[in-house]
């Protein structure tokens, strides 16, 4: 039975019965404690390699969105324009760009810190 922390908190600790039930708890409770007297040793809760991916994905995620910033940055009013009345030109096409605006505003929003 392998013990593992359920986040890099490394404050709580969860393990699976080979029967698929599951026992978690603080890294503080007994059941953890016991493991770790009788010389258990706890799993982090990434391996190095899902630690690399996820560090992949937030930065793949920041460029995405720099890229975004850099290129709405450069545009005029009536460019913006021109691409808005080139590209949405019904009310399918106004609904999906909705949608992306307001993903980008959240995400611009996100970025400066702003609590929801």
């Amino acid at each position: 039975m392998i013990w593992k922390y359920t986040d890099e908190t490394e404050t709580a600790v969860s393990h699976v019965f080979p029967d698929g039930r599951g026992e978690s708890g603080g890294v503080s409770c007994q059941f953890a404690q016991d493991y770790l007297a009788g010389g258990g040793v706890i799993a982090p809760a990434f391996t190095l390699e899902e630690i690399a991916a996820r560090e992949a994905e937030r930065q793949a995620i920041a460029d995405r969105r720099a890229n975004i910033v850099n290129k709405l940055s450069g545009l005029t009013d009536s460019q913006i324009d021109a691409y808005i009345d080139a590209n949405v030109n019904n009310l399918a096409g106004a609904v999906a760009y909705l949608k992306r605006l307001t993903k980008a505003v959240r995400a611009l929003a996100i970025e400066a810190g702003v609590k929801p």
